[in-house]
């Protein structure tokens, strides 16, 4: 594939680099600095780099309050995520299983329910 040569100038101190993965991510606020104390047990959003690990220390000011609560039974909130990533199953609702990645949770996007519709 060939890369645009101001998107290659742009991304070069990045290359040949191990890059943390996860741009942006959410969970759930554990512990908080005097002035976020009213995030604590609350569901935030926010890009920052590395957020696939388990503990991601954040300024509050970059975090979105989703608002987020359960509108359905706790049944089955005990369970451990053995496997934190997750699939978007564009290409297995179009039939290609080769990759199927069957241990992750599976996130469907607006945009894949409206193809689905």
């Amino acid at each position: 594939m060939k890369v645009h040569p101001a998107v290659m100038r742009s991304m070069k101190s990045r290359i040949d680099k191990s890059m943390p993965a996860g741009n942006e991510g959410a969970g759930v606020v554990i512990d908080a600095g005097a002035n976020a104390q009213d995030l604590i047990g609350k569901t935030v959003g926010l890009a920052g780099g590395s957020m696939y690990a388990q503990y991601k220390s954040a300024s509050a000011i970059n975090c979105d309050e989703l608002g987020l609560s359960l509108q359905g039974s706790d049944i089955g909130f005990n369970r451990l995520i053995k496997e934190p990533t997750i699939n978007r199953p564009g290409l297995v609702l179009a039939g290609f299983f080769t990759y199927f990645a069957f241990r992750r949770i599976h996130l469907f996007l607006p945009e894949l329910l409206i193809f689905l519709l």
